[in-house]
């Protein structure tokens, strides 16, 4: 994960001052497929694959997301929709990637399969092409923004409070993944047999589709969503706390609840992140911030290891210290939300 944040950041850099975000998200893309075809042929050719994916990955993602915002700046009220869209075909990929494996599974065709995903990374490419390449020099935006001052504390805001939530989330991720294994092993419910291990992507894509349509249509200031995921994450979180690592099959419904929540929190605050860093980010250097989100939730994360080694030990004390950080973040937006209708922040 780290060689990845790493290539993202690098992806960023070359986006931004030497290829163009267009031109590297596109060179991405080849690398990824590239590095799948490799996999195919040898041992050797499996960790020069791996490396190929992981620079492919650090030059398409946050070019990707720096493309999309720089072609919606001018119509800045479709940025979420944008967002929201763009994460919920991540997330599509993400469910039909392992489909398209485990298809040729069963026959033992493993090559079959890589060949088969290194030509759809390929396809990827030609809804790019087909975007706009936007120079940074004629980026133009649709509203009034805020002094350079407030946009630099509105950024720092939002990744501090999302790093927050990303850091907590990673932290007691193990409670979660254990409750899901023996909810697969002792549910009784008549969901599909995939949906215990594909249950991100089953849920968040159709959260995706609804709320790329909603926002279309309904205006939130960002800052507004923010708190409201974080009031859905919160409600999330004290539910698992509810149910114990040897759960009754009973709790699987209350489960399965804790989860959607969680996925629309997610839904909700990754996108919303994204559409701030576009709004308030100089065009020029958006592929680098794209490529820094993440920093806020793994700096949280250290911080909290550093403080002991043992921190799989403590996975309830930390989910409600988090259901109490996402309380006081929830009140410090809503406050946010309250003083920006007598100050210059508007239309944040």
């Amino acid at each position: 994960m780290g060689s990845f944040n790493l290539s993202k950041i690098i992806g960023g850099v070359i986006g931004d001052l030497v290829l163009g975000n267009k031109k590297a998200a596109i060179a991405g893309i080849i690398l990824e497929a590239l590095g799948v075809f490799a996999i195919c042929f040898s041992e050797i050719g499996l960790y020069i694959g791996l490396v190929l994916l992981s620079i492919g990955g650090g030059l398409y993602l946050p070019n990707l997301y720096a493309s999309a915002g720089k072609l919606y700046l001018q119509k800045s009220k479709y940025l979420d929709s944008v967002y929201t869209f763009l994460y919920g075909t991540v997330m599509l990929g993400a469910l039909i990637g392992p489909l398209a494996l485990l298809s040729v599974q069963q026959s033992e065709r493993w090559i079959t399969g890589f060949i088969l995903v290194g030509l759809l990374l390929i396809l990827a490419v030609v809804p790019i092409i087909f975007i706009n390449n936007v120079k940074n020099d004629s980026i133009t935006t649709d509203e009034q923004l805020p002094p350079l001052a407030a946009r630099v504390i509105l950024i720092v805001i939002a990744l501090l409070f999302v790093g927050i939530l990303w850091g907590v989330y990673d932290l007691t991720a193990t409670h979660a993944n254990t409750l899901q294994y023996h909810f697969r092993e002792i549910s009784s419910l008549p969901l599909p047999p995939m949906f215990w291990s594909s249950a991100s992507s089953m849920i968040i894509i159709p959260i995706c589709i609804l709320l790329t349509v909603l926002w279309l249509f309904l205006k939130i200031p960002q800052f507004t969503k923010l708190a409201l995921g974080f009031i859905l994450a919160n409600l999330s979180f004290i539910i698992l706390v509810t149910i114990p690592e040897s759960p009754a099959e009973g709790q699987a419904i209350i489960f399965i609840l804790s989860l959607v929540l969680f996925y629309f929190a997610e839904i909700i605050i990754g996108p919303t992140l994204n559409s701030i860093l576009a709004r308030y980010t100089n065009p020029k250097y958006l592929g680098i911030l794209m490529s820094l989100n993440f920093a806020p939730a793994s700096f949280f994360m250290w911080l909290i290891t550093s403080f002991s080694t043992e921190v799989g030990g403590y996975t309830l004390q930390i989910m409600i210290a988090g259901c109490i950080l996402f309380s006081i973040v929830t009140s410090l937006l809503i406050l946010f939300a309250i003083i920006k209708r007598f100050t210059s922040l508007k239309n944040v």
